[in-house]
């Protein structure tokens, strides 16, 4: 599970991954994988970000839940250079119920924006990750598309840019339970 070979990984961040995969797969004969990017206005400093993003995955999920959808979800905290934070997400849905990513993008985009107190339509802040940027639709007994959404998310486990050992969490995922 790493197409992302010019990076080094983080072997837990790959598990919980493929944990996440798994489950999802074990409940859903097909699976829909979606990647988006998180990020802060760029000549803004937010001193403690993880109340906006813990707020916002809880309220994305919460919407997905009540559309249905049986969401799960990862993402980690990246962070060199810039002022602020960004966040890489995967979100895995019940692939019986969505087959494209756009309803998601523009609910992240509004749901973000309601975070950081700006207009719902602002634009710039959510990145829909190009390579799939419709998604990736995951079928139990089919390798390939598995290989494809997997590789794409392994993007998450490099360790350049995670602050692993700071003051805020760097990663978080869903609780998998059985239902």
């Amino acid at each position: 599970m790493n197409s992302n070979s010019n990076y080094q990984h983080n072997q837990q961040i790959l598990q919980n991954i493929e944990n996440l995969f798994q489950h999802a797969l074990a409940k859903h004969n097909k699976v829909f994988f979606v990647r988006f990017d998180v990020s802060f206005p760029e000549h803004e400093i937010y001193v403690n970000p993880s109340p906006l993003i813990s707020n916002f995955n809880e309220s994305l999920i919460r919407y997905f839940k009540r559309k249905k959808l049986d969401p799960y979800y990862l993402w980690v905290r990246e962070q060199k250079t810039s002022l602020n934070p960004h966040y890489h997400f995967i979100m895995l849905f019940d692939g019986n119920k969505i087959q494209h990513s756009y309803s998601v993008h523009i609910k992240a985009e509004q749901l973000w924006n309601k975070q950081l107190k700006l207009p719902e339509n602002n634009k710039g802040l959510i990145d829909y990750c190009n390579k799939y940027s419709n998604g990736v639709m995951i079928y139990r007994n089919d390798s390939g598309s598995y290989e494809d959404a997997a590789n794409w998310a392994s993007y998450l486990s490099k360790i350049d840019d995670k602050n692993i050992n700071a003051e805020f969490r760097s990663q978080g995922m869903s609780n998998l339970k059985l239902n």
